[in-house]
């Protein structure tokens, strides 16, 4: 599914009813391709209000990337505002552990 996206750029979130998924939830999908010396920062204004809100690295299986090892996926307990209230969430090349 995400092979034709454009690469380092989200979609405009979707809600997810629309492919199969839960009728309340929206997502926003990325193709990231890294250099070594890269990262993906993705810049919210402010931390969501909504009931859930995730961020998970995958692979093209919509598997999490070796999350017994590796951080790679968040939520908004774990979010802490920058000094201006925006959430920023930084994707290095490699997820680190």
């Amino acid at each position: 599914m995400t092979a034709r996206l454009p690469l380092n750029q989200l979609t405009p979130a979707f809600p997810t009813g629309a492919v199969g998924g839960m009728n309340n939830a929206w997502m926003s999908m990325a193709s990231l391709e890294l250099t070594e010396n890269q990262v993906f920062v993705l810049t919210l204004p402010a931390l969501p209000t909504c009931r859930y809100f995730g961020v998970v690295l995958m692979d093209w299986w919509q598997r999490s990337i070796d999350p017994s090892n590796k951080i790679t996926s968040l939520n908004t307990s774990q979010l802490q505002p920058n000094a201006n209230g925006e959430i920023s969430i930084v994707t290095p090349a490699h997820p680190i552990g």
